[in-house]
């Protein structure tokens, strides 16, 4: 294991869910602390993933922090470092570097929260704060209804219920700006 693996990890077992040890599990088995976090764009690089999702969780701790949002340390930690667990397997390594797996389930924010679901329950918001991390980038009205997973209409309202659902985003943008390819 490296430093990073250690952090997420260490991270997640503080939250106490029941059913973290098989989700810590089930991201050894996935490869998450190996996978990339895009195949061209940010953290394309083996531990991209796990890079990335560390860096929205420091963004998104410090908006916390800062007063900005109310949530609990747990709900930061589990919805920064989970929100792109759909990720997870999603590439596969050639010569010329990272393409899409065909075999891997289709999906995004509702993938990563069908993934964790299976290990630990979510509360309504944390699922909001993962199925709109993406912002508009995931609509309908930018993908289509093939791949978009919301409405700009669905993603205002959450976004207007309860602004840390924005500040995700925010975080999120943040990690990929940092990171040098937006």
């Amino acid at each position: 294991m490296n430093q990073l693996e250690d952090k997420i990890k260490n991270l997640l077992v503080s939250t106490e869910r029941l059913g973290i040890d098989k989700l810590i599990t089930f991201l050894d088995e996935v490869e998450f602390f190996k996978s990339p976090a895009s195949t061209k764009f940010h953290c394309n690089y083996e531990g991209g993933l796990a890079e990335h999702s560390y860096n929205v969780l420091k963004n998104f701790h410090q908006f916390n922090e800062m007063g900005m949002l109310g949530l609990s340390a747990d709900t930061v930690v589990i919805t920064a470092l989970m929100h792109d667990l759909c990720k997870a397997g999603a590439y596969i390594k050639n010569d010329k570097g990272y393409y899409w797996n065909k075999q891997h389930p289709k999906g995004h924010g509702l993938l990563s929260i069908r993934r964790l679901r299976d290990f630990i329950t979510i509360s309504d918001l944390e699922f909001n704060l993962i199925k709109f991390h993406m912002g508009p980038w995931n609509s309908v009205q930018v993908f289509g209804t093939e791949k978009g997973e919301y409405t700009i209409l669905d993603m205002t309202n959450a976004w207007n219920t309860n602004k840390a659902v924005k500040f995700l985003y925010f975080a999120d943008e943040m990690a990929t700006v940092q990171e040098g390819k937006p």
